[in-house]
């Protein structure tokens, strides 16, 4: 997490420098070399350094190929794509982790990281053949010109209206996603009392973010401030109402539920964002949104962290709706603002 939030505004203006496809490909091996790391580490030194190699991978690929497909088609085309994709990998996850847990049952817990690995590697050569029959991104910045100071990049992104709601959205919904992510093994676990079946729990989540992204790509859940706005309803609701509740049925049905608006929000708030970018500084300006994504996650683990010194988990459930509940209304006023002016 701190490596792409350090990272992510030098590695995204390389791919406007270098091309997406190309920091991409070295993305993926990057994150490769750092599953592989991970399987053979055995101390803590070895942990820091995959977490360093993967975290460099995660942010040479971070919003790469969205950016690259933005360029080289157009904003519906692009959309569509994304959000199916989207929906794909989150049904690929079931088998995944399914077949991992199984490898590590039998073989240890080291061998589904190098196996991980090896499908990063594949992936990257894979990436690259197919890259080759596919046309340049052909809108990045001459090896001549210079893009603009990153400093600047983020002054002019929060000098610009629908930019700026864009980034306090991200950086907002992620903070309050991170006791979500943090608290609900705990919480299920604790209300059940049992973990035999929480990683049954995975399967649910995965179906529930891909219907959410086939909302998304059906234009269910728009691509405006009105659909993020009622995207983040859905996601905050269910865990106002779950703050209530002790049924285990109850809650986790609710915790599910909200997922669907997880597969959906990302997609959404990427393809409104780059309604308002120029392509030759595409991935320099999804960089600033990207950093304000880490950096709002981390706020919402360390705030959720010391609340639960004085609260219990579901109470910060319960305040995390609210946040987001609140956040749905700020969307939802910004729908009144004309930015057709700034419209690229």
């Amino acid at each position: 997490m701190t490596t792409n939030f350090l990272l992510d505004p030098f590695t995204s203006r390389l791919g406007d420098k270098l091309g997406q496809k190309n920091i991409f490909v070295w993305g993926q091996i990057f994150w490769g070399l750092g599953m592989i790391v991970y399987g053979f580490g055995k101390t803590f030194p070895a942990f820091l350094l995959a977490e360093i190699i993967s975290g460099i991978g995660s942010a040479l690929m971070s919003d790469a190929l969205e950016c690259w497909l933005r360029n080289t088609t157009n904003r519906d085309i692009s959309h569509q794509a994304i959000t199916r994709t989207t929906g794909v990998v989150s049904i690929a996850t079931i088998p995944a982790a399914v077949g991992g847990s199984i490898i590590a049952e039998i073989f240890g817990l080291h061998l589904p990281w190098i196996c991980g690995g090896i499908c990063s590697f594949t992936a990257a050569i894979l990436a690259f053949l197919l890259f080759r029959s596919l046309p340049d991104d052909g809108k990045r910045q001459a090896p001549t010109h210079t893009l603009p100071p990153i400093l600047s990049i983020f002054n002019q992104a929060w000098s610009t209206p629908p930019l700026r709601f864009i980034i306090v959205t991200t950086m907002v919904s992620s903070a309050a996603f991170a006791p979500i992510n943090m608290l609900w093994a705990p919480i299920l676990q604790e209300t059940s009392g049992s973990v035999w079946w929480l990683g049954l729990v995975w399967v649910g989540v995965a179906l529930m973010m891909s219907f959410g992204s086939f909302l998304a790509n059906r234009g269910i859940l728009k691509v405006s401030p009105t659909g993020i706005a009622l995207t983040l309803l859905g996601i905050g609701i269910p865990f106002c109402i779950a703050s209530m509740q002790d049924n285990t049925i109850v809650i986790t049905l609710l915790f599910l539920s909200h997922e669907i608006g997880r597969g959906a929000i990302r997609p959404i708030l990427f393809t409104s964002a780059n309604d308002h970018i120029t392509d030759t500084t595409r991935s320099s300006f999804n960089g600033v949104t990207s950093t304000a994504r880490w950096l709002g996650y981390g706020i919402g683990l360390a705030i959720s962290g010391l609340l639960t010194l004085m609260l219990t988990p579901l109470t910060i459930w319960g305040l995390t709706g609210i946040t987001l509940v609140l956040l749905a209304t700020y969307c939802w006023n910004k729908s009144k603002c004309d930015w057709s002016k700034y419209q690229r």
